[in-house]
């Protein structure tokens, strides 16, 4: 239906802000460089920088590779006429000597006797973080306080929400180093995440409404009466979610650097009275001097291979076949090179996406198909180890060892069908029961849950909306004591139903069987 994807909304916000910080260099279009030019039906491209280190090409070979730039009073300009007759679509790759930094434009299309023009900006004090091993417990501040904990070589400027819950302390450690600490009222996130999660929960009901009035062939009135429950609901989901991406948005960015986030789903993931450590380090950047242009464009590809960028060191092994100085075994290696480079970019294309879907079902793992989900990790496992059989590069190793770890830390399946059971004729006939919401208690006290009006139901986990009646959960050991299943839609039920989940580690099929007045 028209609404399914509502959920996924702060997933798509986070992505952007991860993309958002990786690049070190900066391209953005300049009006002011572009007019017409005599050029015999070639098209020209200026890149303006203020560095004369930049190497810029195409992703077409036989287009020129431009690094020498001319001094100008803008900067350094970048010019570069190519011949269009076989077609005017171009990607450019811009990188630094000497780096590993680069970057693409997207498709540009470009027209004859015509100059384009962009400004290229490079971060000159580009920055990484990564989490430290010196995480652990806060407790200075009590229940539901958690802490974030940042430690750098350079001075470093926080961001985040004045709308957040927090307090913000910076100092010097005993080593030198600067400290940046920001307590955060977490509990404050994990009821807002959990209010969003029942309100989207409540979309998916009535989106299931709205198909059954469809099938129904309801009256107009009721229809529109439900779409304007549907439209307010969206509208709240929409809401809570900006409002939750607005609060988590964690930023920070020294003089000179790039900027980097904490992501998202780490600052949700703090439990009261945690300790999460980041160390921020300045990338190093080295500037050689080769004697030709194959020996530059070799050791690029290199450095692009080294960093897991197959396709840009597939576009520089490509450009030394072509490139001066190159003699014919030097072109068949980096042509043999090329070609490998071409395997892996696709081999971790396939990869990465497949580790994307991990990601999302591993971020709401209580509710996924165990059986489909270990299948995977064995997936991810064969291609980690596959490219470190291939590449050498011991990442690929400890992933798959983190990978295998996590497999053998899951939790146990709990699934069954949810029916309605009426005797009819003297036999027990059983049809599927679907939007059954099942909660999490931590009660094993069961004598009331049975009533309909029970008030202590707990955590609300999922909706069955299996039309078969199927339900599917992957729980922890002690993560609950009793699972409820409450029929929400037919009035006639008599009762909720209950099942004890208490010392539970293995798993279990169970089938739950509603009566009827």
């Amino acid at each position: 239906m028209k609404l399914r994807l509502v959920a996924l909304y702060a997933l798509s916000c986070v992505v952007m802000l991860v993309s958002a910080q990786e690049s070190m260099i900066t391209i953005s279009k300049d009006s002011r460089l572009s007019k017409e030019e005599q050029l015999e039906g070639k098209a020209a491209v200026v890149f303006i920088s203020k560095s004369e280190e930049l190497v810029i090409s195409t992703t077409v070979n036989k287009d020129p590779i431009c690094d020498t730039p001319q001094k100008t009073a803008q900067g350094f300009e970048y010019r570069m006429v190519l011949d269009i007759s076989g077609g005017r679509d171009r990607i450019f790759n811009i990188s630094k000597k000497g780096t590993t930094f680069s970057e693409k434009t997207g498709q540009i299309l470009l027209e004859a006797d015509r100059c384009i023009g962009f400004n290229v900006e490079i971060v000159n004090n580009p920055i990484t973080m990564e989490t430290s091993d010196e995480g652990g417990y806060y407790i200075q501040s009590g229940n539901g306080w958690a802490l974030i904990e940042i430690n750098s070589e350079i001075k470093l400027d926080l961001t985040y929400s004045p709308d957040l819950r927090a307090i913000h302390k910076s100092g010097l450690s005993k080593a030198g180093t600067y400290v940046d600490s920001l307590i955060i009222k977490v509990s404050d996130l994990h009821d807002m995440t959990e209010d969003l999660k029942e309100k989207t929960v409540s979309l998916e009901l009535l989106n299931a409404q709205y198909d059954s009035l469809l099938e129904k062939q309801a009256s107009d009135a009721e229809i529109d009466a439900l779409e304007k429950k549907i439209d307010i609901t969206k509208d709240e989901v929409e809401k809570m979610s900006d409002k939750l991406n607005h609060l988590t948005y964690i930023s920070i960015k020294g003089e000179g650097t790039n900027e980097r986030t904490i992501e998202q789903a780490d600052v949700l993931a703090l439990n009261s009275k945690e300790k999460r450590a980041y160390k921020v380090m300045a990338l190093l950047k080295t500037v050689s001097v080769f004697k030709t242009k194959y020996e530059e464009m070799v050791n690029q590809a290199v450095s692009h291979k080294n960093s897991r960028d197959y396709a840009a060191a597939k576009m520089y092994y490509e450009n030394a076949a072509q490139s001066e100085g190159a003699s014919e075994s030097d072109k068949q290696a980096a042509l043999q090179s090329a070609q490998q480079m071409d395997k892996l970019a696709k081999f971790k294309a396939e990869t990465d996406a497949t580790a994307d879907k991990l990601y999302e079902l591993s971020a709401n793992n209580r509710v996924v198909n165990k059986e489909a989900f270990i299948k995977m990790i064995d997936d991810m496992v064969e291609r980690y180890n596959a490219l470190h059989m291939e590449t050498g590069d011991k990442f690929y190793q400890d992933e798959a060892q983190r990978l295998l770890k996590e497999k053998g830390n899951l939790g146990f399946v709990f699934k069954g069908r949810c029916v309605i059971g009426e005797y009819k004729g003297g036999s027990l006939q059983e049809t599927p029961l679907t939007n059954v919401r099942i909660y999490g208690s931590q009660s094993s006290n069961c004598e009331d849950m049975d009533k309909k009006d029970y008030l202590h139901k707990g955590e609300l986990i999922t909706t069955v909306t299996d039309p078969d009646g199927r339900y599917s959960l992957t729980l922890k050991p002690g993560q609950y004591k009793t699972l409820i299943f409450e029929a929400t839609h037919d009035k006639k039920i008599k009762k909720n139903k209950h099942v004890s989940v208490e010392g539970r580690t293995d798993d279990r099929n169970v089938k739950i069987r509603f009566a009827k007045d």
